[in-house]
């Protein structure tokens, strides 16, 4: 009989490895490229230049470690018949392989942890929770870091105590770990307060925006990151690490319905690291979806992309949100996103985020465009929405986009709202004062661009226009002749939309790389009426689109004048224009 393994966690995780790359196990190019990572880097470690080393036993002394606590949730939690406590925690294969990956890998020269930053992409009901629970109470207490702080961080209390809540009941379920390590609770089960060991201050806790001045994270754990706006939260606890020895950032998140925000790139910096197009070897990713030609409407490509089918994600489960996003379209975009890790699908983004990036000139000013002309296009508001005011401008036939965006300052004070105040700060929007935005200061910006450009037109929409007309028309004497009202449904922004998009995809585009007008061409999704004329919309109301609806606004009346002299310095629509005639006398 052949001698039970020492270390039988790190070898089911290796044999996982080993099944990936066989086939034997169904799963997707990222985890196939996330396998043949390990062993291509096993083999390398024998060489004596490699600057890492494969370490087995304390691989599997962490994993032992996250084994000894109980399941807090689910089924697993109810003791079973006889026993007095519920099981305790049992990784799975694919865990081992990713906890044995983190926890195993060692500088030569220190033996020092070399992973500092972890991406990890899973579905839900893959106990991502219960992971970043075991994470937390390891690095704040048994990793051997003095004073170490762990934070969880998430832009809600709600989103943070998914993780939370669970390390701070097995922590009070496990008496005998307590006891050992001297840690003290605070709080309750409904609202947990700090875990902490007086002795050297070690502690875990939750964090909702940025740490306080002087937070120095030992392990920062960041989860469903596509739920942030913007990087600021993992900025500042990547910032904050630089005193410690080994630091370790955890991102572990499902997809999101959005390609703008910090979460998507990072995914695809992950991905680059994983095709060896650029070289990170601080940084382990595995990232479990469905491949680019899987069918979503064969359930078997279900199973692929959920590791843990079968054991914390049922069939039944599963089988049951397949069957929704067949049978019911309104649900399918989030029954994809959630369970396949499939960005956006059906919330697709209408715009091609990449494509617009490159179009970007950030420094680029319309002082470079004295004395040319221009269309003015302006979208208002009043509270919660931004106004947005866009300028395009024509060189060498090509259309160059600058935007300005204003938002009050109660909106931008709003904890979910912390990318408007960084956007304020950075001066790529402008905050004013008070709980409704000022309209007064886009006239000051307005009567700067009248000062610099000859300009042709202002479009605006009609709602909240009153006092802004007001302001154009007796304060800075604009020609009541170029103002033209425009609304915002489909048959008027059909043309526009489309063309715009066109645009951007040719590369016939330039704008002044304003990130906040970056994440609103993201949030950009088209809806359509009866007569298949589509329209900018939006998939949830805190993704803002008010930048790009001013630009189609600026464009929709380039598009509709059929002449212009050439002196102009717009576009030549000459093309456009003669398939635009009978829409455009359609409007008239």
């Amino acid at each position: 009989m052949a001698r039970p393994s020492k270390t039988p966690c790190v070898s089911s995780g290796m044999q996982y490895a080993r099944d990936v790359i066989s086939g034997k196990i169904d799963a997707c190019r990222y985890v196939k490229l996330a396998c043949q990572r390990f062993l291509d880097d096993l083999t390398a470690s024998k060489k004596r230049s490699y600057p890492y080393r494969f370490d087995i036993d304390k691989a599997e002394e962490v994993i032992r470690f996250f084994q000894r606590f109980p399941h807090v949730k689910g089924k697993w939690a109810k003791p079973r018949p006889g026993n007095i406590m519920p099981d305790p925690i049992r990784n799975e294969p694919w865990q081992n392989f990713i906890d044995m990956n983190i926890f195993g890998w060692i500088r030569k020269t220190d033996s020092l942890r070399r992973f500092r930053k972890v991406y990890q992409e899973v579905p839900r009901k893959n106990a991502k929770s219960t992971k970043c629970a075991l994470y937390g109470n390891y690095g704040a207490f048994h990793d051997g870091e003095t004073g170490a702080e762990v934070y969880c961080g998430a832009t809600t209390e709600k989103q943070a105590f998914e993780v939370f809540r669970p390390a701070y009941q097995m922590a009070d379920r496990t008496p005998g770990y307590k006891q050992a390590f001297g840690i003290e609770l605070s709080g309750t089960y409904k609202k947990p307060g700090t875990i902490h060991r007086f002795a050297d201050g070690s502690r875990f806790e939750v964090v909702i925006g940025l740490p306080g001045d002087g937070a120095s994270p030992h392990f920062a754990i960041v989860d469903e990151y596509h739920e942030h706006a913007t990087s600021q939260q993992v900025d500042t606890m990547i910032t904050g690490m630089g005193a410690r020895e080994q630091p370790l950032l955890f991102i572990i998140t499902t997809a999101g319905d959005t390609v703008a925000g910090p979460c998507y790139e990072e995914r695809q910096n992950a991905i680059k690291v994983l095709e060896g197009a650029i070289q990170d070897p601080e940084l382990f990713a595995i990232i479990y979806t469905v491949d680019a030609d899987d069918d979503w409407k064969d359930f078997s490509v279900w199973k692929k992309a959920n590791p843990n089918y079968g054991v914390s994600v049922s069939e039944d489960y599963l089988r049951s949100r397949y069957n929704e996003a067949m049978t019911r379209p309104a649900l399918r975009g989030s029954r994809l996103t959630k369970h396949l890790n499939m960005w956006v699908q059906e919330k697709a983004a209408y715009h091609d985020l990449d494509a617009w990036k490159q179009c970007g000139r950030p420094g680029m000013t319309i002082d470079d465009f004295a004395g040319e002309r221009c269309v003015v296009g302006i979208d208002l508001a009043d509270r919660s929405d931004f106004v947005a005011m866009v300028v395009i401008v024509k060189r060498e036939n090509v259309p160059h986009v600058f935007t300005w965006l204003y938002q009050n300052e109660f909106q931008c004070d709003q904890p979910e709202n912390a990318h408007y105040k960084q956007w304020a700060d950075q001066g790529h929007i402008v905050m004013t004062p008070g709980n409704t935005t000022d309209h007064a200061y886009l006239v000051e910006d307005f009567q700067t661009i009248l000062e610099t450009l000859e300009i042709e037109a202002v479009v605006y929409d009609r709602s909240w226009s009153t006092y802004f007309r007001k302001m154009l028309l007796e304060d800075l004497e604009i020609s009541e002749k170029l103002l033209v009202e425009m609304s915002q449904g489909g048959a008027l922004m059909n043309s526009p939309l489309r063309e715009f998009d066109a645009l951007m995809r040719a590369g016939k585009l330039v704008h002044d790389g304003n990130p906040a007008m970056t994440w609103m061409i993201g949030n950009v999704i088209k809806s359509s009426n009866k007569k298949k004329q589509i329209y900018p919309s939006k998939s949830k109301d805190e993704n803002k689109i008010d930048g790009p609806v001013a630009a189609y606004m600026a464009l929709d009346r380039v598009m509709t004048v059929k002449e212009r002299p050439a002196k102009s310095g717009l576009f030549d629509w000459s093309k456009f224009a003669q398939r635009q005639t009978t829409s455009t006398e359609a409007r008239a």
